[in-house]
């Protein structure tokens, strides 16, 4: 009888952890476009983009690439643990006159890969 129950707690534990799929790094985004409106010609703008690792394991961010030389990205450059939420900040120098609208690639270890954030709005004479 007490075999039997070894058995059972035995094979129930190996069932509990069979299906115990760990989900990996997770990506989370409050926003993936910011639109600035109307700013001011030659005054850099800049938006604030959260991320939060929503998964089991570190995000890392290998690759955070702006799209051109107008934009450019602070972000971390340490993994992002479980739980944890950071900013990605992307600003544009607003050197051109018009409507604008710059994106920001970021690569991660997450099974999606690749995120687009889009910054975009008007460059006016003020």
């Amino acid at each position: 009888m007490k075999t039997i129950k070894s058995t059972i707690l035995a094979l129930s534990s190996i069932a509990l952890f069979a299906f115990t799929v760990p989900e990996g790094a997770i990506a989370l985004w409050t926003q993936t476009t910011v639109d600035l409106g109307q700013i001011e010609h030659n005054v850099p703008a800049s938006a604030t983009f959260e991320l939060t690792n929503d998964g089991d394991e570190p995000l890392i961010l290998t690759n955070v690439r702006p799209t051109c030389g107008c934009t450019v990205a602070d972000y971390p450059r340490t993994p992002i643990q479980p739980g944890q939420t950071v900013e990605i900040t992307a600003s544009y120098n607003a050197k051109n006159m018009g409507r604008f609208r710059k994106t920001v690639a970021v690569t991660t270890n997450t099974e999606q890969s690749t995120y687009t954030l889009v910054l975009q709005g008007e460059v006016v004479e003020k």
